[in-house]
């Protein structure tokens, strides 16, 4: 006796299976996206940690200082002019640049400016993340085959390119990724007077400001007076008010901040790089690096609601970072490529390149 059975699913039990898998996917999905954030954290925290370990290296050479904060200073060897239908670009200023100098650190204590990318960052550059921090003027993608013929320059282009490809360069470092506490802050109140006054300085086109101590107008920084004191190692004793009762205003290393995560585009937008939770990593003077919350609920610097809302933008221009040079892959939405041998004709490392300079007006320029 044979049966006559039909092989396969019914409608009903194939709409039934659907639906296991979507219940399991909505149940599994998020799982995984927190798995993979948690992973990205683990990154970054390294990352921190890494650099904490350059800036103690740093300190033990310099008098126990951290690296100052960005120079502010401007980039390019000349100012405009035009001579022999050669139009030279001016120099251009740095400004809303928190982030240390980079040209302290790099490549002696810091050999790899890769560390300072986020993978959690919100930020993507315009040229890709290996790009990032990188001078892209020599990658096939921007090499100028017109202006580099093959048989003049066939093998300084291979020298230039190296064996690395994009080149790291120190002027393209910025705070899009990590931001800088040039100075020894751990009350919200000494953090917005500071910011305010950094931003104050940079909006004025101040330039070598945070090579030394900061000296503002009223009694908000540390220890209730009006100097802020570079970063350093043991920076916690600038706090103490009353030689006479030293534990009453006692702070420690591990709790004043150095770096931490950005929470804020180009433009000042409020955006923190990680979301679940809400928050961001910080290094402490100390070294350790702590995943600290936002809003913190116990009113740490840097992630207190009214700091990161003050500090996101300028408060003069409303601009959270300017002028990233234009040879840069991590260079701000908007902004046109130009080769670095444009602003530093005259640097050494293009010797025995043949090149032109800056179309004139009348070539196109803008």
């Amino acid at each position: 006796m044979c049966c006559n059975k039909k092989l396969g699913f019914t409608l009903l039990e194939l709409l039934i299976v659907i639906t296991i898998i979507g219940i399991l996917a909505t149940i599994l999905l998020p799982v995984l996206a927190r798995a993979r954030e948690q992973a990205k954290k683990i990154v970054c925290t390294n990352n921190l940690k890494q650099i904490g370990l350059a800036f103690l290296m740093y300190s033990h050479e310099n008098n126990g200082l951290f690296p100052p904060g960005h120079p502010n200073h401007k980039w390019g060897e000349i100012e405009y002019f035009e001579t022999d239908s050669l139009l030279r670009y001016s120099q251009r200023q740095y400004r809303n640049n928190y982030i240390f100098d980079a040209s302290e650190v790099y490549p002696d204590y810091l050999s790899d400016l890769r560390v300072l990318v986020c993978p959690s960052s919100v930020f993507e550059p315009i040229d890709g993340r290996q790009s990032m921090y990188c001078d892209v003027t020599f990658t096939p993608e921007r090499i100028d085959m017109s202006v580099f013929p093959a048989e003049v320059n066939e093998w300084e282009i291979l020298r230039m390119i190296g064996p690395r490809d994009p080149r790291p360069d120190w002027e393209c470092v910025t705070n899009q990724m990590y931001w800088y506490m040039p100075y020894a802050v751990v009350t919200e109140e000494q953090a917005l007077w500071l910011w305010n006054e950094l931003d104050r300085l940079m909006y004025n086109n101040e330039e070598g400001f945070m090579e030394g101590d900061l000296t503002i107008w009223g009694e908000h920084a540390p220890g209730a007076g009006n100097q802020y004191f570079r970063m350093r190692e043991n920076a916690a004793r600038f706090f103490i008010r009353d030689i006479n009762n030293p534990a009453y205003d006692a702070v420690s290393d591990a709790s004043i901040p150095v770096l931490f995560d950005t929470f804020a585009d180009s433009t000042g937008f409020l955006r923190l790089n990680h979301i679940e939770p809400l928050g961001g990593n910080v290094l402490f003077v100390d070294g350790h690096v702590e995943f600290v919350k936002y809003p913190d609920k116990y009113y740490r610097v840097p992630y207190t609601r009214l700091f990161v809302e003050w500090a996101s933008s300028n408060t003069f221009d409303d601009m959270a970072l300017l002028n990233v040079p234009p040879w840069c892959g991590n260079r701000l939405p908007g902004t046109k490529f130009e080769p670095r041998y444009w602003h530093y004709p005259d640097d050494p490392q293009y010797a025995g390149l043949n090149f032109i300079g800056p179309p004139t007006p009348d070539d196109g320029a803008e």
